[in-house]
C-alpha cells in the first residue's frame, strides 16, 4: 500500500500522486482542505501538479480517488488549473477571448462578441 508522493513520469506539467491516510500526509503533516485550513481532507488518492523544483503547484491537490491507479488515470487524462489557463491564454492569443476587468476589481475572460 502506498504511503508518500510517487511521480508520474511523461507528464506535461510534472504530476505526482498521493495519498492522505488517517487524515495526514506521508510526512505526518495533517492534510487539511485549502479553503479553511482547518477541515480534514477526506483519506484516499490526490494527484498534483508539481513546479520544476517538484514542489506541489498552487496547493491544489485533485481527488480523493480509491486507489492509485484511479488516481494515475485521472493525473493522465484529468484537467487542472493549469489546463484552464493554458486553454484561456490560447483562446485569448486568438482574439477570442478578452481580459475585463468588472467593476469589482475580478478579472473575466469574455467572447470577443460581447464587449461593450
Amino acid at each position: 500500500m502506498m504511503q508518500g508522493c510517487e511521480v508520474i513520469a511523461g507528464t506535461d506539467p510534472q504530476r505526482a500522486v498521493l495519498e492522505v491516510r488517517d487524515g495526514k500526509f506521508w510526512d505526518g503533516i495533517p492534510a487539511t482542505r485549502k479553503e479553511d485550513g482547518t477541515t480534514p481532507m477526506p483519506d484516499g488518492f490526490y494527484f498534483v501538479e508539481l513546479t520544476d523544483d517538484g514542489y506541489i503547484l498552487n496547493d491544489d491537490l485533485y481527488g480523493p480517488y480509491a486507489d492509485v491507479i484511479g488516481a494515475e488515470i485521472a493525473a493522465r487524462e484529468g484537467h487542472t488549473s493549469t489546463d484552464v489557463r493554458r486553454a484561456i491564454a490560447a483562446l485569448e492569443r486568438k482574439g477570442i477571448l478578452v481580459r475585463v476587468v468588472g467593476k469589482d476589481g475580478v478579472v473575466r475572460f469574455v467572447h470577443r462578441d460581447f464587449v461593450k
